[in-house]
């Protein structure tokens, strides 16, 4: 079980990470000069769309990588018992 609840909170740690990824794109969008990062309004509308689909579809595997309830929480370890 041990394994398997360090694999979930590996991948919910990558998922957070490519979320804060595409929060850093959306924000270039709106902040560099020129604005939309020098795009038509189709392709700025796109780009905008895409980033707005990754960002759901990232907030919808991190509610999936859910952790088991008698899992550890965050901060919490429990130690092995050595054998023999």
């Amino acid at each position: 079980m041990a394994d398997s609840v360090n694999h979930l909170v590996v991948s919910r740690l990558a998922v957070e990470r490519c979320q804060n990824y595409v929060a850093h794109l959306h924000a270039l969008m709106y902040l560099c000069e020129p604005p939309d990062l020098g795009l038509d309004s189709v392709l700025s509308g796109s780009a905008r769309q895409l980033i707005g689909a990754l960002s759901s579809e990232l907030t919808l595997i991190g509610h999936a990588l859910r952790l088991p309830e008698n899992a550890p929480q965050r901060g919490e370890m429990h130690l092995r018992k050595k054998a023999g």
